[in-house]
């Protein structure tokens, strides 16, 4: 190593001293001028490449002729990954690449992660005439879970079965029961 290097290093470790209050973290710069955060104990391990970001973090090589794609967080965690096996985050910060923030998980428990809100109503509610109704996915199946009088409601119905089918992994509506006075009959 060079002593610009140790110096940039050095460097980089101040201010990620400065920023998240500790030496168990570190910065790696991607390609496009973002930051990635990894575990130091990491950090000499992924510096010597060159990372981009696209939808993950990632670095391309080529062996043989073919391209491979080395995804960050399955460099870190050391592992190759099943069909049905997933990296997820747990804050859902795709450059927050510690090992306290990375699961290993089945394809089917991170499934809705991929659903997205229309704007118009809440995940899983859909309105018929002048009722919503709450719907979810879960292993390729549709599960309808009832008709409701109000978009709140249905919300809620589908926060509670996607708690039960999902666990830590589902993704919700709200994060909290609304508040206010509701009278449920």
């Amino acid at each position: 190593m060079t002593v610009f290097r140790l110096m940039m290093e050095w460097l980089f470790m101040i201010k990620d001293r400065w920023l998240y209050g500790n030496w168990e973290t570190r910065s790696i710069y991607l390609t496009n001028g973002e930051c990635a955060i990894i575990d130091a104990e990491d950090y000499f391990r992924i510096s010597l490449h060159t990372w981009r970001r696209k939808s993950v973090v990632a670095r391309n090589t080529t062996f043989q002729g073919r391209q491979i794609t080395y995804h960050l967080s399955h460099v870190i965690l050391n592992c190759t990954l099943s069909r049905n096996l997933v990296i997820t985050y747990k804050n859902g910060d795709l450059l927050d690449c510690r090992k306290v923030n990375l699961i290993v998980a089945q394809k089917s428990q991170v499934a809705t992660k991929g659903v997205r809100r229309t704007g118009r109503f809440y995940r899983g509610v859909v309105q018929h005439f002048n009722k919503f109704h709450a719907r979810i996915r879960s292993d390729g199946r549709k599960l309808y879970l009832g008709s409701y009088d109000t978009p709140e409601d249905a919300a809620m119905a589908y926060n509670r079965a996607a708690l039960e089918l999902f666990g830590e992994f589902a993704q919700l509506n709200f994060k909290e029961e609304p508040q206010g006075e509701r009278i449920l009959s």
